[in-house]
């Protein structure tokens, strides 16, 4: 059989696999900036001389843990094959997928133990029609304070909540990111703002998409006020060192 070869790389030498990536993903790629940012190790999946794929290993936050796992469509056929190198090569402990992204949530599966999910995925759906009460959405001034957000949500002069957008994510998609003070809480403003948001986005020919963590209930309940839909989990496994030893 020919032989698999995984070595570490640099990012610039996958990059063009990743654009492949983006364009069958279909959904916000939530680690999209982690191997461009230094934060995972890139490796080259090899067949005899030809690269079919690519990976990449956590060396912050999570070291030692696979975060995404990319086999050109004509080698899917040996897909855990190319995954267990990549596991050996790297002595890689954990795996983790998201389950919207089918080839890198189908290896967890195969190779993982026990899996568990950390966050819940959303994106636009265009289903909320929240009033407000008399509240607006405005850039922020000088006058507010401290801000660290690109819009904030005005009600009769004061601030009650912020919130913007972030586009280090696959295009179209637009992260978004809130908060309410806290004494204005459980008022429908989380929602209202999330809705408007999703607007914003919407008016840039992009999709708003969010996460939260899974025993997060307020926020899943907000973001889904707001007009988004759940379209999928980030899920992580320990390796099953076992199965590991039976793919060759």
């Amino acid at each position: 059989m020919s032989q698999i070869t995984v070595r570490p790389t640099s990012y610039e030498s996958i990059e063009p696999l990743r654009a492949q990536l983006r364009a069958e993903a279909g959904c916000q790629i939530v680690r999209d900036s982690i191997l461009r940012r230094g934060l995972a190790q890139p490796y080259s999946i090899r067949q005899e001389d030809r690269e079919v794929g690519y990976g990449g290993v956590w060396v912050e936050h999570d070291p030692g843990r696979i975060m995404e796992f990319w086999i050109a469509p004509g080698d899917r056929g040996r897909a855990p094959e190319y995954c267990g190198a990549l596991v050996r090569a790297s002595s890689a402990h954990e795996i983790e997928a998201q389950t919207n992204l089918p080839l890198m949530h189908a290896m967890m599966d195969h190779f993982g133990l026990d899996p568990r999910t950390s966050h819940l995925l959303f994106e636009d759906a265009r289903t909320s029609a929240l009033p407000g009460d008399g509240w607006m959405v405005r850039a922020p001034t000088p006058s507010d304070g401290e801000v660290d957000a690109d819009w904030v949500v005005e009600d009769r002069g004061a601030v009650v909540g912020q919130g913007g957008l972030m586009s280090h994510y696959n295009p179209p998609y637009l992260d978004v990111y809130m908060s309410v003070e806290a004494e204005r809480r459980r008022e429908g403003i989380g929602a209202w703002l999330v809705q408007q948001l999703c607007a914003i986005a919407h008016g840039r020919g992009a999709i708003a998409a969010a996460r939260c963590a899974v025993d997060n209930e307020a926020s899943r309940r907000t973001l889904l006020r707001g007009g988004m839909r759940e379209v999928g989990r980030i899920e992580w496994a320990t390796v099953n060192r076992e199965l590991l030893a039976e793919v060759r």
